[in-house]
């Protein structure tokens, strides 16, 4: 068998959440139940319960508390409500952006994150991200979500034993120049010089983005 990843593998069993992207059910007022975490994300999560019996998982918003409500609205412009691109005014702050009509958010879904429209033109709105400052142009009539992302603590959880990061899913690293030449290009003692990956891909500051986004302004 093959090795394709390194120093992956052995992770405790996860429950997988999905999560409503595409917030599509219009006009239905929900109430958050309550936040939780998601051991397959950094951000936390929260279950929200529509007036139709429906519970789903949304990502958690920077202001939502329990027992606010949410919904699904062409006009409506509040915290942790979705509406299309074409109803945000310059200025506002959103997140989980949708990018093809009707296929869910794609983009600004991590902890932490959000994005600010800065154009609402007739046939495109210009959105900026937060973290990178790329500007990207967006369909008026795709979904997106008002409010910027709730910041998690996890980064800075201190692991105070081994096992804590085998749980997780991580082996311990090993050095490519430690390993035989059959494991590794830098095996075997020998100082070449080259940085390369374990596939001779050439790493240590090599740009790995070649093609720009359509969507790339």
């Amino acid at each position: 068998m093959r090795k394709t990843v390194y120093h992956r593998g052995g992770a405790h069993k996860k429950l997988f959440r999905l999560l409503d992207y595409m917030r599509y059910i219009w006009n239905v007022s929900g109430t958050v139940l309550r936040k939780e975490y998601d051991p397959n994300k950094r951000i936390l999560i929260n279950l929200i319960m529509y007036e139709n019996g429906v519970l789903c998982y949304t990502l958690a918003v920077t202001g939502l508390t329990l027992g606010m409500r949410v919904m699904s609205n062409f006009l409506i412009k509040q915290t942790g409500c979705s509406s299309l691109l074409l109803n945000c005014n310059n200025g506002d702050f959103i997140h989980n952006i949708e990018l093809t009509f009707n296929l869910g958010g794609k983009y600004i879904r991590s902890a932490g994150v959000f994005a600010k429209v800065i154009a609402n033109m007739k046939g495109a709105v210009f959105v900026k991200f937060h973290k990178t400052r790329k500007v990207i142009k967006v369909n008026p009539f795709c979904m997106t979500t008002f409010g910027s992302l709730i910041r998690t603590k996890i980064r800075r959880l201190a692991l105070r034993k081994a096992g804590y990061t085998r749980h997780r899913g991580w082996r311990p690293h090993v050095r490519g120049y430690a390993m035989n030449p059959v494991d590794h290009p830098h095996g075997g003692r020998t100082k070449s010089g080259l940085k390369v990956s374990f596939c001779g891909k050439d790493t240590k500051g090599k740009k790995t983005k070649t093609k720009i986004s359509n969507y790339e302004v």
